[in-house]
Order: structure tokens, then C-alpha cells, then sequence
């Protein structure tokens, strides 16, 4: 890991709950006087999005799934036969994906610094897209993993979310991806990661100050 400016962006990648949000808010506030403004991917679907363009029933095969403009997702099965839901996203849906980079760009345009909460569902595919967009700015890459004991658990106590949802991003939101930092919140708290986050901007930062190159 190697910054040459302060970072301005953090990157946020991991399977649907695995924590991110929790240390997101937690780190959000350890990091001020600096705020770092939240945008997140589930702000997009359940914030901006007219709802009935979704459809989030469960244990179905979309046999036509171009007909959903929206978010929707398909059922399938695990090898051990554990039954999982993969989100997919319909024609307006990525549309909305390529506004979700547009309105980080256009927020770190206007000198705010940016958290970016995200589940890439084609791994490397997805975080290359935003390396891309990222280019002009110094990121730190996260990335947060959990058993998936710990994830379902969640999963079932959160209880909006299609079962199964995180056992299919498990699989496959890390792969071909590197990071900066990765950390298991199966096995460290959400205030722990945030103070191990923070230190590395805090140090990296007094490495780099604001106006160097």
C-alpha cells in the first residue's frame, strides 16, 4: 500500500451483511473534524428508486428478466444444496450503477471526501469499474469478510433481505479483487476496524499533507 496524496476516498467492499454500514458511521465520526460523506449502493436502490420498480420475490427464476426495469433477484442453490438468492439488475438498474460513480465523481469535484459502500457482485469486474473512475484520486481499498455462519445469522435477524443473498455474494464479491486493508468482522468489532482504518488515513496523511504531490 502506497499513497503519494491524502485520501480522499474509501472504498468499501464486501457481501450484503457483513457490516459495512455499521463501520462506516462508526468511522464517519472517528474521523472528524474531516467529514467523509456516505454514498452507498442500498441508498440508490431504497432511497432514490420508485420501489415498484424492484422485485425482490423469492424462490423464482425470472425467465424473461429484461421486463424488470429495476433490481430483482434469481433463485438457486448452493452445492450443499442451501438455497441462495443472486441480485441482478435490470436495464434502469444499470443505468442507476453508472449514476452511483457519477455521484461520488461529482462529490469529490466539489472537494468533499467520499465513502464508498458497496457489494461488487462480479468481484473484480465491479471494483475495476471503479478503480477507473477513481483514477484521479488516492483510494484506500477495504474489503470485509464473515463466516458465513456469522453472515446468515445476520442475515435472518435483519430479516429484509431474500435468504441466501450473502451466501451468493460471498462467493463471489472478492474474487480477483486486492485491497488495502481486509478485515474479518466475524472476528473484530465494527469500532475496532474503524480505529484501524483511521489510523492508517491518520498516518498516511501526515505522510502526504494536503498540497503535496
Amino acid at each position: 500500500m502506497q499513497h503519494h496524496k491524502p485520501i480522499r476516498v474509501l472504498y468499501f467492499n464486501g457481501p450484503s451483511s457483513v457490516g459495512k454500514t455499521t463501520i462506516i458511521r462508526v468511522l464517519q465520526n472517528l474521523l472528524l473534524p474531516t467529514p467523509y460523506l456516505r454514498i452507498g449502493v442500498d441508498q440508490i436502490i431504497d432511497d432514490m428508486m420508485p420501489s415498484a420498480m424492484n422485485d425482490w420475490r423469492v424462490n423464482i427464476v425470472h425467465e424473461e428478466p429484461n421486463s424488470i426495469q429495476g433490481f430483482y433477484c434469481n433463485v438457486m442453490h448452493d452445492t450443499d444444496g442451501a438455497t441462495m438468492h443472486i441480485i441482478k439488475a435490470g436495464p434502469f438498474a444499470i443505468k442507476l450503477l453508472d449514476l452511483f460513480r457519477d455521484l461520488a465523481l461529482t462529490t469529490l469535484s466539489k472537494g468533499y471526501n467520499v465513502i464508498i459502500d458497496d457489494v461488487a457482485e462480479h468481484g473484480a469486474v465491479d471494483v475495476d469499474l471503479w478503480r477507473d473512475a477513481l483514477k484521479d484520486y488516492s483510494v484506500l481499498w477495504i474489503g470485509l469478510t464473515a463466516a458465513l455462519d456469522v453472515l446468515e445469522e445476520r442475515e435472518r435477524t435483519r430479516g429484509n433481505r431474500a435468504p441466501g443473498t450473502s451466501r451468493a455474494q460471498l462467493k463471489t464479491v472478492h474474487e480477483g479483487v486486492t485491497y488495502d486493508l481486509f478485515f474479518d468482522t466475524s472476528k473484530e468489532s465494527a469500532t475496532d476496524i474503524a480505529h484501524a482504518i483511521r489510523a492508517v488515513i491518520l498516518q498516511t496523511d501526515a505522510k502526504n499533507p494536503v498540497g503535496s504531490l
